[in-house]
C-alpha cells in the first residue's frame, strides 16, 4: 500500500520507472551520472538520460561493473583481498493475520552472542544457532498492513 503511494507521488513528480532490466553501466560527464545503459530481457540496450543514481545493488559490483575505471574508488587489488559476503539475511513476510504480544521491534538473542559472532565473524560459517531481530511496524502504524494483517521483516546476522 505504502509502495504504491511512494511510486504515484514519485510519479508526479517527474521520476520515470524502468523495470525489469538489468543496468549494465554508467556514463559519468564530469563528475556525474548522466546516463544509465541497461540491458532488456530481449538482449537489446535502452539508455536513460538521469540527474542522479541510487544505486541498491553490492558496492563491489556497482563500482567493478558499473562505473568507468576512472571513478572507482578501490583498486581490483583492494576488492581482491576481501571475502565477499552478505552481512545479514533479510526476510520481509506479509502474514494475514494479527500476532499477539508482539512489540515494533524484538531481539531474539536467546543464545550466547559471543558464539553467534565467532561463527559469523571468525568462523565465517553458518551460525548454530543464529540470533536474529524482529520489526513489526504495523504494530504502531496500522495502514502498513491491511486490517487485521501483520507487515513482519526478520533480519538475521550472517556471515
Amino acid at each position: 500500500m505504502l509502495l504504491k503511494q511512494y511510486i504515484q507521488l514519485a510519479t508526479e513528480l517527474g521520476v520515470e520507472f524502468h523495470l525489469n532490466k538489468n543496468v549494465i553501466k554508467i556514463e559519468i560527464d564530469n563528475h556525474k551520472a548522466k546516463e544509465i545503459i541497461a540491458e532488456n530481457k530481449d538482449g537489446t540496450l535502452s539508455s536513460y538520460d538521469t540527474d542522479a543514481v541510487i544505486g541498491n545493488a553490492d558496492y563491489h559490483h556497482i563500482e567493478n561493473n558499473l562505473l568507468p575505471a576512472a571513478y572507482r574508488n578501490y583498486s581490483e587489488d583492494y576488492w581482491s583481498k576481501k571475502t565477499m559476503a552478505p552481512s545479514c539475511l533479510l526476510y520481509h513476510v506479509g502474514l494475514n493475520k494479527k500476532l499477539e504480544n508482539i512489540t515494533h521491534h524484538s531481539l531474539f538473542f536467546d543464545t550466547s552472542f559471543q558464539q553467534h559472532a565467532a561463527e559469523i565473524y571468525a568462523l565465517q560459517k553458518w551460525p548454530s544457532e543464529p540470533l536474529f531481530y524482529v520489526n513489526v511496524p504495523s504494530v504502531t502504524d496500522t495502514t502498513l498492513a491491511p486490517p487485521g494483517c501483520e507487515n513482519v521483516f526478520f533480519l538475521i546476522p550472517v556471515a
